[in-house]
């Protein structure tokens, strides 16, 4: 199996860029770059009833496991009652498919889906992992038809390698879990109380939060992009989910031109779903009026156009895929930085200066174009300093 995975992998980048793979459907895409429109279609049916083979095969493995967990009495009881007319554990299945549907409907399918990735790691795996060594501890009598090997070590490398691939889960997906773990852990460990004994129950709690921790860790907030008169200019970095490269999204808040910062005012949320769809996001503070007039914040959006696409490959970003997000004045800004498409500067003292601050899109919310048909209020007074 892994010996064809291998095979697979090299044709696959033998047709395409490996940069262009990481896509849903990576063999059905390089079939259709090679025109085999048929046989992309006949591979993507096979892959279709390859995954609801394979969903049918989890669905009733995990209603094994569980009833043999509760059977051994480290889950609850009801889960290992058996139906008398179907001699199903139909209980099972009713439960999980209650909790999952309800779980998606409030957390949405992306957060829903991190957080399915950590609980299967956790239940199939870690505790399974740690069951073995408390069974072989509390029951070394008892019959098996398989003995783990090396009954501590086995486990307990399981155990470990099931969290590396906990972190390598999107940091967004553990973020969002943190933030709801952390709502009502309390209630968290009373509802798993209820249905396991007490130590696994506050080790999977303890486990999620510390997993969704170390990823909201990889958030950087006061990073420095420039100093202008003595003054830093700070931005602040929300890391984004699925394969690099990503796209860089520079979010300019709004504010009047008078006030506001990176944190605040409607513009900064648009980092909740824009890095979870695989954007590099950065929302960046500004110099402010009437202390910096016009063009002190235009030349601050394009410094930080060019310092993102100088350091693109710190985080793993593309520095030719730059998008602007703005809304009220920060629209503004960004209209401004979109048509001036300033190119790099030749001989410039610092490297980082040097990229060109052109960018590939500019996305305005309700930002001003024309101050010519509308009233020039203090704010407007206060951006355009000596130009009024």
């Amino acid at each position: 199996m892994h010996d064809s995975l291998w095979v697979v992998s090299l044709v696959l980048t033998g047709i395409m860029p490996y940069t262009k793979l990481g896509t849903d459907s990576p063999v059905a895409d390089a079939l259709k770059a090679l025109s085999y429109n048929r046989l992309r279609l006949v591979v993507t049916a096979g892959a279709l009833m390859g995954m609801i083979s394979s969903l049918l095969v989890y669905q009733y493995g995990q209603a094994r496991v569980w009833f043999a967990m509760s059977r051994d009495r480290l889950a609850a009881r009801p889960f290992s009652r058996v139906q008398q007319g179907l001699q199903d554990a139909a209980r099972q299945h009713l439960d999980r498919r209650l909790f999952r549907r309800h779980s998606g409907g409030h957390l949405g399918y992306r957060y829903a889906g991190g957080a399915i990735g950590i609980s299967a790691r956790c239940s199939r795996s870690i505790l399974v992992s740690i069951s073995v060594i408390v069974l072989r501890k509390k029951q070394p009598d008892r019959p098996r038809s398989f003995r783990v090997p090396r009954c501590r070590l086995v486990p307990m490398l399981s155990v470990g390698c099931c969290l590396v691939l906990m972190m390598g889960l999107p940091a967004a997906d553990l973020a969002a879990l943190l933030r709801l773990a952390a709502d009502r852990p309390g209630h968290l460990l009373q509802v798993l109380e209820k249905n396991t004994v007490r130590w696994p129950s506050r080790f999977c709690v303890g486990l999620m939060l510390a997993s969704a921790a170390f990823a909201a860790a990889k958030s950087e907030d006061g990073l420095v992009y420039g100093e202008v008169g003595g003054e830093e200019l700070t931005m602040d970095y929300y890391p984004p989910a699925g394969l690099a490269p990503h796209p860089i999204a520079i979010i300019i808040h709004g504010g009047g031109y008078v006030r506001g910062n990176s944190k605040n005012n409607s513009e900064a949320y648009c980092a909740d779903f824009l890095a979870p769809a695989g954007y590099a996001v950065f929302s960046i503070n500004y110099r402010l009026a009437p202390k910096h007039p016009y063009p002190a914040m235009v030349e601050d959006v394009q410094r930080a156009i060019r310092y993102l696409r100088h350091n693109a490959k710190k985080w793993r970003a593309d520095p030719n895929r730059i998008v602007l997000v703005g809304g009220s004045a920060g629209g503004y800004l960004s209209n401004m930085a979109g048509a001036l498409n300033a190119g790099g500067i030749k001989g410039a003292k610092d490297p980082w200066i040097a990229p060109s601050a052109r960018v590939q899109a500019v996305v305005t919310l309700f930002g001003p174009s024309d101050f010519r048909n509308q009233p020039v209020n203090e704010n407007v007074q206060a951006l355009l300093g000596p130009l009024n």
